[in-house]
């Protein structure tokens, strides 16, 4: 029986956590031997999951700083296991002591690119006003006021300590859009390739929609400036004017959680925003369908967004940012609405057409929920996974 490793900075919440959970029950079916390997947080217990952590502060550190006891750890898990191939996801906690194990020397491995981590020290894949940008690590991010000087230079090393060694130490390189296919390829990663990522098994029942007494605009992810969450309240409070009973529910949590709530109170807001917190992934099925509109104003590039999808495959039609690989899923004028991003006049006229047209609301849904079985049903990505590992090991 091959053995794959997986190994992800955190199992708990985001994009890549729902796609090793959708890759780990596809490989045991399979008849693959699955262990995960993570850095802090992981709700998924079992005897073949391993968890490392240190304290903030050095975490923080040993992102920059190579630490030998990390090192040493996952050396130690690799060499327990065995693996026959790693799968490396979002790792961008401790990248050093990762790319620099022993154990990586003799085995064939795999990178999903779940961010522009490795092209952007920001992790923005553009400037922090959305202008794209031709994205690679040096003094310009500071020039162009994206970092401090000292961040950037620490960025800067950082690449240095690794860079080189991509290509060699990687067997392949996953795209989960064309947006990060190109800027792979861009920068000298020949051995990458594209497939979109799938949403899971649960969503691809029939969706039994909510009574909602209020029209109610959905948004999901980290409270966090990239995240385009500080367009929101702005937003909100023009749609209120002429639907006053809309209803905002807010899930996730984010270094602008607390700004946020206090905004909508100072902006009288209570009785149309919902903070739910961070919710667990059996729960956000139920969330998609509590709401009429999914929002998604990005600031930073999206290499995918797979909560948009998640979301149209619950019938609720998506008004997103016309940014990253966004647009790749998101189509104008048929399962929802592309807008410039941190446009909140934009956003708001979009979402109150929506709540205007009854009709033209409900077609979207269900031609959105449509069009992601179709394409991101779990039958393209299962397959393109499948094959992915069998041509590597």
């Amino acid at each position: 029986m091959k053995k794959i490793l997986l190994i992800n900075d955190l199992l708990i919440g985001g994009g890549s956590e729902t796609v090793i959970r959708l890759e780990k029950d596809l490989l045991l079916k399979n008849g693959y031997d699955v262990y995960v390997l993570s850095f802090g947080e992981n709700d998924m217990p079992s005897t073949k999951n391993y968890v490392l952590s240190q304290s903030r502060f050095t975490g923080k550190l040993n992102k920059f700083i190579l630490s030998s006891k990390m090192k040493n750890n996952i050396t130690e898990i690799i060499d327990k296991i065995q693996p026959d191939l790693i799968h490396l996801h979002l790792i961008s906690k401790y990248p050093l002591a990762i790319y620099n194990s022993n154990g990586l020397n003799d085995v064939k491995i795999i990178q999903t690119l779940h961010g522009p981590n490795l092209f952007c020290a920001t992790g923005w894949g553009g400037l922090k006003n959305s202008a794209p940008c031709e994205l690679g690590i040096g003094t310009k991010c500071f020039a162009r006021g994206c970092l401090s000087l000292s961040k950037t230079l620490a960025y800067m090393q950082l690449k240095e300590r690794y860079w080189k060694s991509l290509n060699q130490k990687i067997d392949l390189f996953h795209c989960p859009s064309l947006n990060m296919l190109n800027t792979a390829k861009r920068f000298g990663f020949e051995n990458s390739k594209f497939f979109p990522l799938s949403i899971g098994e649960n969503f691809k029942l029939k969706p039994q929609k909510q009574h909602q007494k209020r029209q109610t605009l959905l948004f999901m992810g980290a409270i966090s400036e990239q995240k385009g969450v500080q367009v929101l309240l702005p937003a909100l409070i023009k749609i209120k004017k002429q639907f006053p009973n809309v209803l905002l529910r807010v899930a996730g949590s984010g270094n602008l959680l607390e700004q946020l709530k206090k905004e909508s109170i100072n902006l009288k807001l209570e009785y149309n925003v919902e903070f739910l917190g961070f919710i667990n992934h059996t729960e956000v099925r139920s969330f998609y369908l509590s709401g009429s509109i999914f929002l998604m104003p990005s600031v930073w590039h999206e290499q995918f967004g797979l909560v948009g999808p998640e979301a149209m495959a619950c019938e609720v039609p998506v008004v997103g940012s016309n940014i990253g690989g966004i647009p790749e899923w998101l189509r104008h004028n048929e399962n929802g609405f592309l807008v410039p991003p941190n446009d909140i006049n934009e956003l708001a006229l979009a979402v109150i057409k929506l709540l205007k047209n009854d009709t033209l609301r409900k077609k979207m849904g269900q031609d959105g929920r449509k069009y992601v079985l179709k394409e991101f049903g779990g039958e393209k990505f299962s397959f393109e996974l499948l094959k992915m590992i069998k041509s590597i090991i």
